[in-house]
């Protein structure tokens, strides 16, 4: 900041760009800090708001005094420079099964257990099977643009479990085989039609569980 700056803020009253500007903002300082408060409150819950649920959230409050009012483009990207407690980063799910599975210790137990179960059932590998599994959660991102706390690194992002799953099986055999997939959709019962012939590939399986 130079001396001219601070003289004709002393002398002429002049403003911060900022301060000068609020009674242009569309959400008052009071409503700005609930904003802020909501989106902390949401990260610390593990569920960092995207920015669609931000825009959504600020629209439904300037329509209710200005029903004709739009959220411009750089409108988030200003409320972050104003609030040096929030960032926006790309957020990450969290899967603690996923990591406890890469323990040393767990994996060489595992494969101990593997090789003794084979030379005592003289097993052969045309009948050694892997089966492994996918779940999908329809509408949900993997990795998306979220709002949280300023200095987290890697804002994890905790899935909804009442959204729909799918979940696709695969099986793989020690001699290279592979088996199509099987689908199994959130369903109680099959109709005719549901499932166009060969859409997702020749031999497909497909099967139906109330959770899917």
């Amino acid at each position: 900041m130079t001396e001219r700056t601070l003289c004709d803020r002393k002398n002429k009253g002049r403003q911060h760009p900022q301060k000068a500007h609020l009674h242009k903002c569309l959400l008052n300082p009071q409503q700005e800090q609930v904003l802020v408060q909501w989106i902390c409150m949401q990260d610390d819950r593990g569920i960092p708001p995207r920015l669609d649920l931000v825009r959504d959230k600020v629209l439904a409050i300037i329509q209710q005094s200005q029903p004709r009012t739009s959220l411009g483009k750089h409108w988030l990207d200003r409320f972050i420079k104003r609030h040096s407690e929030l960032q926006i980063r790309f957020s990450q799910r969290l899967e603690c099964q996923r990591s406890a599975a890469s323990n040393p210790r767990v994996l060489e137990h595992h494969f101990k257990l593997f090789h003794k179960t084979l030379k005592e059932y003289k097993i052969k590998e045309v009948n050694i099977w892997n089966m492994d599994e996918k779940g999908f959660l329809l509408e949900v991102s993997a990795k998306c643009r979220v709002i949280c706390r300023k200095g987290r690194k890697n804002p994890k992002y905790t899935q909804d479990g009442n959204r729909e799953l799918i979940t696709i099986l695969e099986f793989v055999s020690a001699e290279r085989v592979v088996l199509p997939p099987l689908v199994v959709t959130k369903r109680t019962h099959h109709y005719i039609g549901m499932h166009i012939k060969d859409q997702g590939g020749p031999g497909w399986v497909y099967g139906h569980s109330p959770k899917g």
